[in-house]
């Protein structure tokens, strides 16, 4: 339970947190979960679902019972999300690396180079790339969590 002079510091610090006030920062605070739409669900893609349906029936076979294949469809959904947050983590590794070659051939380095400097130039896009692959994680934690949950699922529903 809370404290009396507690409530009353929380009212005053509510009155001065409204959040953005103009009608700019209103928009730019609106887009604030969509920077890049790993926190949406996949299943609402209109282009992703007719995947998941089709990996769910590969799953089950084209003769299962409603309840299997709706097991499936979670497998589905969890694995195409793992798929997907792994062409994203592979996309930032290769935005950096094409930034690093860029400004390599500008400078007129790594002409001759060879494989050294490929390897070079990988270690240092994922050294430029590693405080947005930390903030994957959250998300790969996520989606690891539903597929061991889809799968345990299905399993049980495949019992039946």
């Amino acid at each position: 339970m809370s404290s009396p002079a507690s409530i009353e510091a929380n009212k005053r610090n509510a009155v001065r947190s409204t959040g953005p006030l103009s009608a700019s920062g209103k928009q730019r605070a609106s887009r604030n979960a969509l920077k890049h739409g790993l926190s949406t669900s996949i299943r609402h893609r209109p282009d992703i679902s007719s995947k998941i349906e089709a990996l769910a029936v590969a799953i089950t076979g084209a003769n299962s019972i409603p309840r299997r294949l709706q097991a499936a469809r979670g497998v589905a959904a969890a694995e195409l999300e793992l798929k997907r947050l792994q062409e994203f983590r592979l996309a930032l590794i290769d935005v950096e690396t094409a930034k690093i070659r860029a400004a390599a051939n500008a400078t007129g380095n790594h002409l001759a180079g060879g494989d050294d400097c490929v390897t070079q130039d990988t270690a240092r896009a994922y050294q430029q790339a590693m405080p947005a692959l930390a903030k994957l994680e959250r998300y790969e934690r996520r989606a690891w969590s539903s597929y061991r949950r889809a799968v345990h699922i299905y399993a049980v529903a495949a019992e039946e």
